[in-house]
């Protein structure tokens, strides 16, 4: 079942999307309402599965990466524990930024 979220919860998760860094004050200045219950509904938001991991976001350019590239990757394997073993070598990789299946 889908956690329900309200017009304050839509703020916050505007405001983390921005920038998750800043402090639960601006947010809660942002959205108008005080730290404690932005914190809550943080929390609250994080324990449904709404908010995961939170990572930093990278600046490829600045780093000295000059291209980007889309590998297309062709297989006749199709069942769960080949797509299992697949994703998990991808996430060992931490240069895959991506990665996205097509089917039909």
């Amino acid at each position: 079942m889908a956690t329900r979220i309200d017009d304050t919860d839509r703020k916050i998760l505007r405001a983390l999307q921005v920038d998750a860094d800043r402090s639960l004050d601006e947010i809660a200045r942002e959205v108008g309402s005080s730290k404690t219950p932005v914190w809550n509904r943080i929390r609250k938001m994080r324990e449904a599965g709404i908010i995961g991991a939170q990572t930093v976001q990278l600046d490829a350019e600045a780093l000295g990466f000059e291209a980007c590239f889309f590998v297309l990757i062709r297989t006749s394997e199709h069942d769960a524990s080949w797509q299992a073993a697949f994703l998990k070598a991808l996430l060992e990789r931490a240069e895959v930024q991506e990665a996205h299946r097509l089917a039909g």
